[in-house]
């Protein structure tokens, strides 16, 4: 088994907006994830990348929205780079491991990171929901058999 370590997280993309007035409607609704709590509605879609031409290390990038009610809204893209000690096959792309443990492990920093950030905006810390990564994944797993 190889060793697996987080190398960096970098924030890619940022924009936070007051708003004077409640948003109108809802953020769209993605299959990834979504809630809303305490008058806040969350966004949050993941993917993973890889470079073909070195296989010691891949991508984790999640892509957030935050609604605050009658205060802010909140645009990021965050990266978390992983780097492994031996190279990775096809199945590890496709595999759990990329789907389900890696967005588990990068997701508490990037909870952590808007939380400091919105509080250090002068606003109350804002707690990003949790997420279950292995449910999100068991729920593609029924719907690629279900369109097989």
């Amino acid at each position: 088994m190889s060793m697996i370590s987080i190398r960096l997280f970098k924030v890619e993309s940022l924009k936070f907006d007051e708003i004077d007035d409640p948003p109108e409607g809802e953020i769209q609704v993605t299959p990834d994830e979504e809630s809303e709590e305490a008058g806040n509605t969350y966004r949050l879609r993941f993917s993973a990348g890889f470079n073909e031409d070195d296989r010691s290390s891949f991508a984790i990038r999640f892509a957030c929205e935050v609604a605050s009610k009658d205060e802010f809204k909140l645009e990021l893209e965050y990266l978390a780079i992983f780097e492994v000690d031996e190279p990775y096959d096809d199945d590890f792309m496709s595999g759990p491991f990329v789907r389900v443990n890696a967005p588990a492990i990068a997701y508490p920093y990037l909870r952590a990171f808007v939380s400091n950030l919105t509080l250090n905006c002068g606003y109350e810390a804002n707690y990003l929901p949790t997420v279950n990564f292995q449910v999100l994944y068991n729920e593609e797993l029924a719907a690629d058999r279900t369109t097989d």
